[in-house]
């Protein structure tokens, strides 16, 4: 699954991607787990945790169907 999400490395909004499929992120999300997310860059891979509210922001999203 793909999402915009901020990358702190690049800081920049990046298309980042998760390793979990839909069912275990939204698990995750709603239990306020931690979400590791990624993205390549030319400078190499960057991985992160989300924040919060950018968490909050995806598991939205997700419900709603922006993000599929």
């Amino acid at each position: 699954m793909s999402f915009r999400a901020y990358c702190p490395h690049c800081q920049a909004k990046v298309t980042a991607g998760t390793v979990l499929g839909r069912a275990e992120l939204i698990a995750a999300l709603d239990s306020r787990g931690e979400v590791n997310v990624m993205h390549v860059s030319n400078g190499g891979d960057h991985s992160w945790s989300l924040i919060k509210d950018e968490k909050e922001n995806l598991r939205k999203a997700i419900v709603t169907g922006l993000i599929k």
